[in-house]
């Protein structure tokens, strides 16, 4: 989180470049095929609620795609 609500004069409580790297990480991601592109949900900022992460969480369950996460051999990444 680039800017968290709760945290507005907390020293440490933002993240600058956070948003940023979640971009870079998701098209390192797509572009090496290592995640479909319309696998990854990108909760950004304000999006990424506790409610939001665990609705992700969820359907990331559900769909059994771990499955595919965990035979994969991640080495080269």
């Amino acid at each position: 989180m680039s800017d968290y609500i709760n945290f507005p004069d907390a020293e440490g409580g933002d993240l600058p470049g956070a948003e940023q790297d979640a971009r870079r990480i998701r098209d390192v991601l797509v572009m090496k095929e290592y995640v479909p592109e319309q696998n990854i949900r990108l909760l950004l900022n304000g999006a990424a609620t506790r409610a939001a992460i665990k609705d992700v969480v969820e359907l990331f369950i559900k769909s059994r795609a771990y499955t595919k996460v965990l035979e994969r051999d991640w080495r080269e990444f």
